[in-house]
């Protein structure tokens, strides 16, 4: 049997980028003398950094189509042995709890980065299936690994055998050390994330435009996707960085006067925690799965986050305060804490 310093944890993604990419190099990072295997996908939309992979024993692609990829969960499972198998967002949660043998001494360990009926992009019916779907793979799940208490009270509802269990979401590595520097002339307003339906860039550029009805402004979207709204964003005087690795993606955000965030659904936005560690500013969107924060940091409707964002330039102190208490666990002790209880290991030296 090894010894808990040699407890080996293969990571299942099957869409390796952007937000769940930064969190799994978190977890990495955190429980560094574990020893981490990765499965994946790359996302088609987004470039992978060569540095994305780094800090993992073995990093093997998924090969395309969903019986193909549980196939090959199976075959690795069956080569490597794991202590852990942790599955990163929906559909690798589907395929390595139906494809992993129960009888084993595995732990399957199951972080949802926003479960799939909170998309709003998907019809009632579809959204009541994967909730469906999500209980009933409840009971092949021995640990859950969240990232917000929205989870948390979520699954809690579900009244299952597996461990519930907090594992925030943590500032990228590097965020601490940078200081806010704020603009000296004009107000400049950054959101993060790709340009999709998620992230809904027509609601950030609405914000944009009410904002600009009475203060002079410069926005920028962080981040890359679809070329239609990068067109119309460009159009309408945003600047589009495309993607940029998370170092420049850092110093945008220390340099802003303001983070918005627009998403429609999220778990709990890794942008915004990097914001709050650099004494950034920060309003939201008041989304269903953001509902644990301080209902001063967020709003409902573009003109509502317009005023906000306004009266937050005029006056961040409440905003930073505010912020530096939501985000205060959410650092690499207390992320570290929650995988060594999800991963069920003891507490090996660091």
């Amino acid at each position: 049997m090894r010894d808990e310093s040699g407890k080996i944890v293969l990571h299942v993604v099957e869409s390796f980028g952007a937000g769940v990419a930064s969190a799994v190099r978190s977890f990495l990072d955190a429980t560094s003398d574990l020893e981490h295997h990765l499965l994946f996908a790359r996302r088609s939309t987004e470039p992978l950094s060569p540095s994305a992979l780094e800090g993992f024993r073995t990093a093997e692609e998924l090969p395309s189509g969903l019986f193909a990829s549980a196939v090959a969960v199976r075959r690795r499972f069956a080569d490597l042995r794991p202590d852990v198998v942790h599955a990163h967002s929906s559909i690798a949660g589907a395929l390595v709890r139906i494809a992993l043998p129960r009888r084993s001494n595995t732990q399957v360990v199951y972080s949802p980065h926003c479960f799939s009926f909170e998309r709003l992009d998907k019809t009632p019916i579809w959204r009541a299936i994967f909730r469906t779907i999500e209980i009933a793979l409840a009971s092949r799940t021995d640990a859950f690994a969240l990232c917000s208490p929205h989870e948390v009270a979520t699954v809690a509802k579900w009244r299952g055998t597996a461990r519930i269990v907090l594992v925030p979401n943590r500032a990228s590595v590097g965020t601490a050390q940078l200081d806010h520097v704020p603009s000296a002339g004009v107000a400049q307003i950054v959101t993060v994330g790709r340009l999709g339906i998620q992230k809904d860039p027509g609601y950030f550029l609405s914000v944009v435009t009410e904002m600009r009805r009475q203060r002079e402004i410069s926005a920028t979207w962080i981040g890359g996707g679809d070329a239609a709204w990068e067109e119309e964003l460009i159009a309408a005087g945003v600047r589009v960085t495309g993607w940029v690795d998370s170092p420049l993606v850092q110093e945008h955000l220390s340099r802003a006067d303001l983070y918005v965030h627009s998403a429609q659904w999220e778990g709990f936005p890794i942008a915004i925690i990097d914001a709050a560690h650099t004494r950034t500013p920060a309003v939201c969107r008041r989304v269903s799965t953001l509902d644990f924060l301080d209902p001063e940091l967020t709003a409902e409707s573009p003109f509502d986050l317009a005023q906000l964002a306004l009266s937050t330039l005029s006056d961040a102190t409440a905003n930073l305060n505010a912020w530096a208490a939501t985000c205060r666990t959410q650092n690499a002790k207390y992320q570290r804490e929650g995988l060594l209880e999800a991963y069920n290991v003891g507490k090996p030296h660091a």
